[in-house]
């Protein structure tokens, strides 16, 4: 009973530095924070219209169930595939472990409070994006008052799952492998959730026909198989039981039940590692100072290269960093998988497209990941940066040109790996090509220019880099290029495909591959501009 006071009590402090925070935000820029908020309802409404859209026409295709089977399952392996950072961040890499064995509180009640605050850091992350699809789900399963309370408790138990299913991985490894290796445990919880992710893909995929649309697929849906596995197929039965009270409070005693046995299980396997973890980080921290040769940029001109030089080793030093821009790479293995399961020439066919999309996606993430978090990696060391006498644009290109070339060497070889292996002319491997370039610069600028305008050089955890402001602006402004750029580039091919040579038509397409460029252009070097200038006015006091 007093570990479960005490951690309520660290709770309470937890929501208070996040209350401290938000208002701190408020004061400085109110209209920032009004902009981003109006942002985030904008974006709940359109998901909750569409996934509400997408079930009336599976009502009506008699095909309910598979859809909400294929909604959960797609949002419980998003959270489960992005759960390591917050998991590990939260219950191993954390600098206050020693406030934390100075205070009179017990072990126990320390994980239970950084489980909770795991769940809950991972869950918001979906909030957004995936929340609004399960009142959307309720609303045409007709619920009443009282079930809505229900579904409410069900949402929260469902979404803490893949987030203490992470930690007690990351708790074990820790048994297995000591403490001492704790970056290395990292990894290779992170290998590990792209690898059941990947595996997940593959699964679901090779029973979907290649050729479908919205339509067709609804009127005869495929068989599923890992979306009618625990916990999905619990989430699924729940949302689709509202005439049945017995089974909605049967899949929600499920949940409750999976919740605490993940919950007691990580508090066993975490029982006696606060020492360990704490010495282990501080040694980790020593040796993440040491020397390492390679990635000099000699042919750039000084100090440009030498900065590029620098940014390219603290990645090459940094396991946590570069395993998570590892994980996006094992989707690129499904069209692979899946050309093995599938002989059709037909299918065949469209497995080329499917395969940059995927590296698309690759790009995405790795972008994300890299280009936020590299202005952070320099810590308080990022002050001697800005008392430097030379332009801090300089140092933000450096960390841009990193940041292009690895994202976009590594998308270009997945792309020319997968042309050749799905014999695609050299026409889309050219166009391919060019589209990842100007992707990768544009979506790079934009990474870069967003975490100097929402700076973090003080951070308690190594793994957490970014503001949260950063982090929600990044998700917008690469979210929206990566929409216009859809649009554009579709409706020019699409423009192209139907229309004859001679047709003005083509000036429609050639205009529209004008504005891509454009777009692109204006998105990598407006955010490095702007986040130049914010910089140069950067007070330490507000890191």
């Amino acid at each position: 009973m007093r570990a479960i006071k005490t951690a309520g009590l660290l709770l309470q402090l937890r929501l208070r530095i996040a209350r401290n925070s938000i208002n701190e935000v408020r004061h400085r820029s109110k209209l920032l924070l009004f902009v981003i908020a109006a942002g985030i309802v904008l974006l709940a409404l359109l998901v909750f219209a569409g996934s509400l859209t997408l079930l009336l026409i599976a009502r009506q295709q008699n095909a309910l169930p598979e859809i909400v089977a294929r909604l959960c399952f797609t949002g419980f392996l998003l959270l489960l595939a992005g759960s390591v950072p917050f998991a590990a961040s939260t219950l191993a890499l954390s600098e206050d472990y020693p406030v934390l064995f100075a205070a009179p509180i017990q072990p126990e009640a320390a994980i239970a409070a950084r489980l909770l605050d795991a769940a809950v850091s991972n869950s918001a992350q979906f909030a957004v994006i995936g929340l609004p699809m399960f009142p959307a789900c309720a609303w045409i399963a007709g619920y009443s008052g009282w079930q809505w309370l229900l579904l409410t408790a069900a949402v929260f138990l469902y979404l803490t799952l893949p987030a203490l299913l992470s930690g007690f991985i990351l708790l074990v490894l820790l048994r297995l492998l000591g403490a001492a290796r704790l970056r290395g445990a990292i990894a290779i919880l992170n290998l590990l959730m792209g690898a059941v992710t990947c595996l997940a893909v593959v699964i679901e995929a090779q029973h979907l026909p290649i050729h479908f649309n919205a339509v067709q697929l609804m009127q005869s849906p495929a068989p599923l198989t890992a979306a009618h596995w625990p916990p999905a197929v619990w989430m699924t039965r729940l949302l689709l039981s509202s005439a049945h009270t017995g089974v909605l409070l049967q899949n929600l005693l499920w949940l409750f039940l999976a919740n605490l046995a993940l919950f007691a299980a990580c508090m066993a396997a975490g029982k006696g590692l606060q020492e360990e973890l704490g010495d282990a980080l501080a040694a980790t921290e020593k040796n993440a100072v040491r020397s390492l040769r390679g990635g000099e940029w000699q042919w750039l001109p000084s100090p440009l290269g030498m900065m590029a030089s620098r940014d390219t080793r603290m990645v090459l030093r940094d396991p946590m960093l570069l395993s998570q821009l590892g994980v996006p790479v094992l989707l690129y293995l499904t069209p692979y998988m899946l050309a093995v399961q599938n002989s059709d020439p037909a299918s065949r066919e469209l497995l080329f497209p499917f395969a940059a999309g995927v590296v698309v996606f690759i790009l995405y993430m790795q972008t994300s990941i890299l280009t936020l978090s590299l202005p952070g990696m320099d810590a308080q060391a990022f002050w001697i940066i800005l008392a430097a006498p030379q332009p801090i644009q300089r140092t933000l290109v450096a960390k841009w040109l990193v940041g292009f070339l690895f994202c976009s060497v590594t998308a270009a070889a997945l792309i020319l790996i997968a042309g050749i292996s799905f014999s695609a002319s050299p026409a889309a491997l050219i166009l391919c090509s060019a589209v990842i370039l100007c992707s990768a610069a544009a979506l790079c600028g934009l990474g870069t220019g967003i975490a100097a305008l929402f700076p973090k050089f003080i951070h308690a955890n190594p793994s957490l880099r970014v503001s949260n402001l950063a982090l929600i602006a990044g998700f917008f402004a690469s979210a929206a290029y990566t929409l216009l750029s859809v649009l554009l580039l579709a409706g020019a091919w699409w423009i192209d495909q139907n229309s004859t040579a001679g047709s003005l038509h083509k000036i429609w397409a050639i205009l529209m591959l004008l504005l891509y460029l454009l777009l692109s252009a204006v998105c990598t070097a407006l955010p490095i501009g702007l986040g130049a200038a914010r910089l140069q006015q950067y007070e330490w006091a507000q890191a």
